[in-house]
Parts: C-alpha cells; sequence; structure tokens
C-alpha cells in the first residue's frame, strides 16, 4: 500500500507541475507525440497502445501514467509470488519496498515509459519458467510465451534477446522436467510454422537491430550505437569496441562497470550524483549479497537463483552495449531491478540461509514442547469462556 501512495504522488507531481526534473525526457516525449498523433515515438510499439488508449479514452497525460500505474501493480504481484516461489515469504513485507521505493524505480515507472512493462513482462517470463520447474505445466506456464512475446516487441534490444532467454530456459529444465522441454519445443515450433514468419516480420520492422543481423551488420550497428547517442555530462568513460575479441575483451568489462555503478565517487559532481552513487550502492550490496547465496546454497534452490542470475546477467549485459550515459542508465537498470531483489534480498532482510535451502521456509517451523503447551492451554480457555457465553445466553 505505501508503495501505491507513493507511486500516486509521483504521478500526479509529474502531470500537474512542470514534471519532474530527475524524470528523463522520454516519458513526456512519448505523452507529447502521442497525444498530437506524429513523431518517431508513435511508431514504437508503446506508443501504438499507448495512441489506441488516448484514442479511446482521450489524450489524458494522468491517464497515460495511470496506464503504467495499472502495470506496476501487477509487477508488485508477481514480485510477491517470486518471493514465496524462492522461499523468501517471511521477507517480502520489506523487499517489496526495496523494489519499489528505489527513487528511479518510482521516478521511470510512474510516468509515460516502457519501463513499466517491460518490468512486467521479464518478471512475468521468470515466474513462468519456474512454475514449470517447480509445478509442471500449469496455466501459470502460459507466462513464458505470452510474456516473452510482449518483451521481444516492447524494445528492439529484447527483440534479439528473448530469442537466447527462450533456449536458455527450457535447456534448465530439461534436467527436472524432460517433458516440459519436450512440450516446450513442440509448442514453439507448432507457433514457428503457423505464426512464425509473421512474427518475424514484425519484429524486424520494430527492431533495427534485428533488420541489420539479417542484412550482416549487426555488430556494425551495435558497435556504432553509443556514438549516435546525444553526448552529455554523465557519459560513461568508456566506449565498447567490437572491431575484434581483443578489443571486445578490453573495453567490454569497464562498460560494463560503468553501467552497472555509475557514477561512480570520482564522478560525482552534484547533489543528483551524489544520490546516484547511493543508489549505485545498493545494487552492489544488492549483487554482493545474490553472488554470496548463490555460493552457500545448494540443490533446487541454487538451480533457481542460479537460472535468475544467468537472465539478469544477460539483460544487464543488452543494456550495457547500448547505453552511454548514467543518466539512461538508471531508466534502463530498473528493468531486471526485481529480478536483483529476488536474488540479493537476504542479504539485505537476514533471512536464513536454512531458510531458504529446498524450500524449507515453506514448511511449517516445528514447536517447542513449551509452546505447544502453552497453545493447548489458550484453546481450551477459549472454548471454556465460549461455552459460558452460551450457557448464560441460555439462562437468560
Amino acid at each position: 500500500m505505501v508503495v501505491l501512495v507513493v507511486r500516486q504522488v509521483v504521478s500526479f507531481a509529474q502531470v500537474y507541475t512542470n514534471g519532474l526534473f530527475t524524470v528523463a525526457k522520454d516519458p513526456i516525449a512519448f505523452h507529447t507525440q502521442v497525444s498530437m498523433g506524429f513523431g518517431p515515438l508513435t511508431r514504437d510499439n508503446y506508443g501504438v497502445v499507448l495512441g489506441s488508449i488516448y484514442q479511446a479514452f482521450g489524450a489524458s497525460h494522468l491517464l497515460g501514467c495511470e496506464f503504467s500505474q495499472i502495470a506496476m501493480s501487477l509487477a508488485l504481484i508477481v514480485m510477491v509470488e517470486l518471493f514465496f516461489r524462492v522461499g523468501l515469504e517471511r521477507g517480502a513485507p520489506r523487499l517489496i519496498l526495496i523494489f519499489g521505493l528505489l527513487p528511479s524505480m518510482l521516478l521511470n515507472t510512474s510516468v509515460t515509459s516502457r519501463e513499466a512493462f517491460q518490468v512486467l513482462f521479464l518478471l512475468s517470463f521468470v515466474l513462468g519458467i519456474l512454475s514449470l520447474k517447480q509445478d509442471g505445466v500449469t496455466p501459470t506456464g502460459v507466462l513464458v510465451p505470452a510474456a516473452g512475446l510482449m518483451l521481444g516487441f516492447s524494445h528492439q534490444g529484447f527483440s534479439l534477446l528473448i530469442f537466447i532467454l527462450l533456449p536458455v530456459s527450457l535447456l534448465w529444465l530439461a534436467r527436472t522436467r524432460p517433458n516440459v522441454l519436450m512440450g516446450g519445443i513442440f509448442f514453439f515450433a507448432l507457433i514457428g510454422v503457423l505464426f512464425g514468419g509473421r512474427i518475424y516480420s514484425s519484429l524486424t520492422r520494430s527492431s533495427n537491430v534485428l533488420s541489420k543481423l539479417e542484412s550482416g551488420m549487426g555488430l556494425e550497428y551495435i558497435d556504432g550505437y553509443q556514438e549516435s547517442v546525444e553526448r552529455s555530462r554523465t557519459d560513461f568513460d568508456a566506449t565498447l569496441d567490437l572491431s575484434s575479441v581483443g578489443s571486445l575483451m578490453k573495453t567490454g568489462p569497464p562498460v560494463l562497470l560503468n553501467y552497472m555503478f555509475s557514477p561512480l565517487p570520482w564522478q560525482v559532481q552534484g547533489y543528483t550524483d551524489l544520490y546516484g552513487f547511493g543508489e549505485s550502492l545498493v545494487r552492489f550490496f544488492l549483487l554482493v549479497g545474490a553472488l554470496r547465496m548463490l555460493k552457500k546454497s545448494s540443490g533446487d534452490h541454487r538451480s533457481d537463483l542460479f537460472l535468475l542470475f544467468i537472465m539478469f546477467a544477460l539483460v544487464e549485459l543488452m543494456w550495457a552495449t547500448g547505453t552511454s550515459n548514467w543518466g539512461t542508465a538508471f531508466r534502463h537498470r530498473t528493468v531486471a531491478y526485481g529480478v536483483l531483489v529476488v536474488l540479493g534480498g537476504p542479504f539485505f532482510v537476514r533471512t536464513k540461509l536454512e531458510e531458504l535451502e529446498d524450500g524449507a521456509s515453506t514448511r511449517p517451523v516445528k514447536k517447542s514442547l513449551r509452546a505447544q503447551i502453552r497453545e493447548r492451554r489458550t484453546r481450551s480457555g477459549t472454548r471454556r469462556a465460549t461455552l459460558g457465553k452460551k450457557r448464560r445466553r441460555t439462562g437468560q
């Protein structure tokens, strides 16, 4: 409830003031161009959907923000279910606050932006995969193809990444759910035969990455993408170079480091940067917590966390290749932040590792003999009091 209230305050402030100075230009540009009916953002898939909403109910900035609020409300529900899936139900209330009240999460998903939907689709995809692994084929498993498809259409980078996430996830299921793997291969093969051409052509039309890859210019496009972005004070100190394997090995780690944790201490030049450095510290400690959990966990729980970590790493690597400054990085890092909270949450809530392994936290805790006797006495006292009330009423 606290998260939802604060999110509404941010939306109202964005609509009924001159705009929050910490919010990127894209949300305002989306609303302006879509409401006027022209501009490059009207051809974006999110812009098309937002335009349909405006045509049906009227072009309202508040309506656009509430559209994002609906997506994030659903994302919060999915987050709670994920906490239960990995045995973090005891720390769920505190982890929801860590997830929902991160300033960049509030500022970038309470406005007219596609990040709110990317958060929802990615978390839903993760939940669907975990459901297939833990429960087999259930209605929740439908989230895998549905959320995967929506995620692919939400951004040109995801239109390529989803072709990596799906095979990785299905191969991960092979060890414990070979029948699900075979069913998934059959399902996607059937979808590919029936609708593959239309889906792929739609993805290539909305994704420069896929269209460039198809023409054999994919690496050149990715290599030059950072250079085509408008320069600013918050530019990273490193640029990705894909001209050779050696240059990739040399420039890749600095680019990833800058994307993950900028602004670094020596890059702080004002109060906004200082806040950004504080948020980077939160991400750093969550990442440390995630690595600690991966190291000390075991069994099925470790397998679940490992898949989540692979998904988180792939998403962040994708964003790092096309992000040139930490102002944009704040917005991009919100998409996989929920997965990072699930992974590193125990670092903050101090959940005992033993309670997490093999779903131990979902089993009832064995009470001591003294606690059992006290509980029985309380129950018998309640029964005697109830019987006494009934007898008095009968006597009256």
